[in-house]
């Protein structure tokens, strides 16, 4: 019976280990959720629900199937974040009139106000994120995120 060696990435890291790509993107990823959670919290938002707030300010109104297949979220898991905004008079759920089985979200006035704040809020975090880049690198790096993008949205192995 023969051992399997632990899986690796490209550069020979295990992962969890500290130089593994995957790692260091999970561990930036969570503090970089941190971060937004914490400046999110002024203005009564988490870090689940921003993004939905700032779609519907983009896209004006909604509905909940739409928002789930762009912001990439399960339909049990929009209900809840959809529901906690609600309750929060920062989304407003209305049938439509053409199609009474259909239910269109939009902002209310608070939303439309909490939602205007939210491109600061990430500008900060993400000028926070780079104060170690020089431009040029700042530049570079975003050009190698989009390249990781491409290569996984393409399916390269």
């Amino acid at each position: 019976m023969s051992v399997s060696s632990p899986p690796s990435d490209c550069n020979g890291s295990l992962p969890g280990q500290g130089d593994s790509i995957i790692w260091l993107i999970q561990s930036i990823h969570g503090q970089m959720r941190a971060k937004i959670n914490q400046r999110m919290k002024a203005i009564s938002l988490t870090d689940a629900q921003w993004g939905l707030v700032l779609q519907l300010a983009k896209n004006g109104s909604s509905t909940a199937s739409d928002l789930s297949r762009i912001c990439m979220r399960n339909s049990s898991g929009m209900t809840r974040a959809l529901d906690r905004l609600e309750a929060k008079r920062i989304v407003s759920r209305t049938r439509s009139h053409d199609d009474r089985r259909i239910i269109n979200l939009e902002l209310t006035e608070k939303g439309r106000l909490i939602a205007s704040a939210i491109p600061t809020i990430v500008r900060e975090i993400n000028t926070q994120m780079l104060t170690e880049f020089q431009p040029e690198e700042a530049g570079q790096f975003r050009e190698y995120l989009h390249r990781i993008l491409a290569t996984m949205d393409e399916g390269v192995h």
